[in-house]
């Protein structure tokens, strides 16, 4: 199982199901196969200060706080589908009520990640730290064991 870092506000979204398709960037490991259960890790807050401000903001209005959404912890897990491009922005702005994404500066084709269930844990498996500087990384055996 692999574990996905995001930051809080991302990681509220996907797991709250409020979003179900995460455009994507970044190199996804070879191994990655769909569907499959991916683990939900959250990373700490942004230094930036507008960021900042706003996750902090996201949190309070879904009453988390650094105690019940502790950075570095995996809240839950969801299941990834499957991935997708988009080709055309017609497509990415008629799917915007699963992203959340805005166009902006967007160049084409844009890949994304389609997840599925998803569910926060009852309690965070804290102070886990990720095992590369990637944003996807193996997650260990005995956290699996205990996500089950």
């Amino acid at each position: 199982m692999y574990a996905l870092s995001l930051s809080p506000v991302d990681a509220i979204a996907y797991l709250g199901r409020f979003f179900s398709i995460l455009p994507w960037a970044a190199p996804l490991p070879r191994d990655l196969t769909c569907p499959t259960w991916v683990a939900i890790h959250s990373t700490g807050l942004s230094e930036d200060p507008v960021a900042r401000t706003h996750q902090q903001e996201v949190l309070r209005a879904f009453e988390f706080d650094h105690e019940t959404f502790p950075a570095g912890a995996i809240q839950g897990r969801a299941r990834l589908l499957g991935m997708r491009t988009y080709r055309h922005p017609a497509a990415f702005v008629r799917d915007r009520p699963r992203h959340g994404c805005t166009l902006d500066d967007r160049r084409f084709p844009v890949r994304a990640l389609v997840f599925g269930r998803a569910y926060f844990l009852t309690e965070p498996l804290y102070d886990v730290l990720p095992t590369t500087l990637s944003a996807w990384w193996p997650l260990p055996f005995h956290l699996q064991a205990a996500m089950e």
